[in-house]
């Protein structure tokens, strides 16, 4: 059974990839398959989804919470 953190990770990725397509296509540049765009792009794939996830919230010793004002 796929986590529910993966799912979400596949589902930011999909969607980054069809932006990716979008904006090369808008260039005339050359559109990369989905696992062209993974290999290419893995390390700023999973650093800006962590970034989304996790980039606002504090550790509070159970979980990551909002950080408060």
């Amino acid at each position: 059974m796929m986590s529910d953190m993966l799912k979400k990770y596949n589902h930011f990725v999909h969607e980054m990839w069809n932006a990716n397509k979008e904006e090369r296509q808008a260039y005339g540049e050359p559109i990369l398959s989905k696992e062209e765009y993974i290999l290419e792009n893995n390390t700023f794939l999973e650093d800006t989804f962590w970034i989304k996830q996790y980039g606002d919230k504090v550790w509070d010793g159970e979980k990551y919470t909002e950080r408060k004002g």
